[in-house]
């Protein structure tokens, strides 16, 4: 149960980041980059439910891929110190792909490739410090060894 609670907090703690990252960017105009906002619209009229709910379901995706990049990266050999690295590139790639998808899918979203390259950005953010959580805990190794146990059990 331990990884559960720690996966989930570091998750927690790297969408949150990403979340205030967007927000933040959102402030200084630099283009609409309030993507759970937008989530949130897909199932509520009101802009307070859409936010509230919009930021829930981000957080949530968050934690359920700082799961699948902590797996990932729990079969790399290396440093703790390249972790941070590591989880940049990682937020990169995975940023680059959802960057392409909103330009692709929402041309008319105003900004087009300034707000593809900060949700790249963003996902960037995300990964660099899942990265700097996982090397601070030392984490992936304990990650394995209770995740064999945990689909044993």
């Amino acid at each position: 149960m331990e990884i559960l609670f720690w996966t989930t907090a570091i998750g927690f703690i790297a969408s949150l980041t990403m979340a205030i990252f967007l927000t933040f960017i959102d402030k200084l105009n630099v283009a609409n980059s309030q993507d759970f906002w937008i989530f949130g619209k897909l199932f509520f009229n009101k802009e307070t439910q859409a936010r509230t709910y919009g930021l829930a379901c981000h957080i949530i995706a968050g934690i359920i891929f700082s799961f699948a990049y902590i797996y990932i990266w729990s079969h790399f050999s290396v440093h703790l110190i390249y972790y941070p690295i590591l989880g940049l590139i990682t937020g990169s790639v995975h940023g680059v792909a959802v960057g392409i998808t909103q330009i692709a899918v929402l041309t008319n979203l105003e900004g087009g490739l300034r707000v593809g390259l900060i949700h790249a950005s963003s996902h960037a953010v995300f990964g660099f410090t899942l990265g700097i959580l996982v090397a601070i805990l030392d984490y992936t190794d304990n990650f394995m060894s209770a995740f064999h146990s945990f689909i044993n059990f």
